[in-house]
């Protein structure tokens, strides 16, 4: 690798972290408390790594973390508790569609149980091979009151 391409790569870390900064900071001043659903509990260590940047950058913006689950530690009660009003924070990666059908179950899950509640969907790839799933996912998310 040469000098100029490390530099380049550093360049574009800087510039896309500064821009994700940017980003969630205007989503959520610092200190204000969200919750972050989904944890990567299986093997692919690529949503592991995706989960540790979300934390980081929810850190570096000042941004508390009341409440973290995964599919299973999932409790209505629990995030209410911790997050009465507020954002939730859902879990980027790959497994937006049907490709991943317990990941998109429990997505569309928190969005019909907390219509009250600001829902950002971190950045993810989305696929849909059945056309009912995706008119299934399109009415559930389109009926969010923050849509």
């Amino acid at each position: 690798m040469t000098l100029g391409a490390a530099y380049g790569e550093q360049h574009l870390y800087t510039r896309l972290r500064a821009r994700a900064l940017a980003v969630i900071s205007e989503l959520l001043p610092p200190g204000t408390p969200c919750a972050l659903v989904d944890f990567p509990h299986h093997a692919n260590v690529g949503d592991s790594a995706i989960w540790l940047g979300e934390q980081a950058l929810l850190r570096r913006a000042g941004v508390p973390v009341a409440y973290a689950c995964d599919l299973n530690s999932f409790s209505e009660q629990d995030l209410l508790d911790r997050l009465p009003t507020g954002t939730i924070l859902i879990h980027g990666g790959g497994n937006l569609g049907d490709l991943c059908p317990h990941h998109q179950d429990f997505r569309e899950r928190i969005i019909r149980t907390f219509p009250h509640h600001r829902i950002i969907q971190l950045p993810q790839s989305i696929h849909f091979g059945d056309r009912a799933n995706l008119i299934r996912a399109r009415s559930v998310l389109g009926a969010h009151r923050w849509t």
